[in-house]
């Protein structure tokens, strides 16, 4: 008597386990046909570019973070001059209040 209450055990895990299964099988097509939509809706909304546009724009990029480079060297060096201006403008007016001095 044992082994049959065992074998029913089995059977009803079995049963449990088969009923489980099938619902997380229809709960994971009902997300695919959902996925499946969207990814549609996607690709009616935004075309996406083919691999030479892509090229083209990222050598148009690394063109202008070259530029950019090169204009954010040009600002520093301006800064430079006009720190070393600004140095002699103090220092010429220092000397005219000390000529008027005299």
């Amino acid at each position: 008597m044992h082994s049959r209450d065992v074998e029913e055990c089995v059977k009803g895990l079995q049963q449990y386990v088969d009923i489980e299964c099938a619902q997380w099988m229809s709960q994971f097509g009902s997300k695919i046909k959902l996925n499946e939509t969207w990814l549609d809706e996607i690709n009616d909304t935004f075309q996406l570019m083919n691999n030479d546009t892509q090229m083209e724009i990222e050598t148009i990029k690394q063109k202008y973070m070259g530029q950019l480079t090169d204009l954010e060297g040009k600002i520093d060096e301006m800064e430079k001059l006009c720190d070393e201006l600004e140095e002699i403008h103090d220092e010429i007016e220092v000397k005219i209040k000390l000529n008027q001095c005299k």
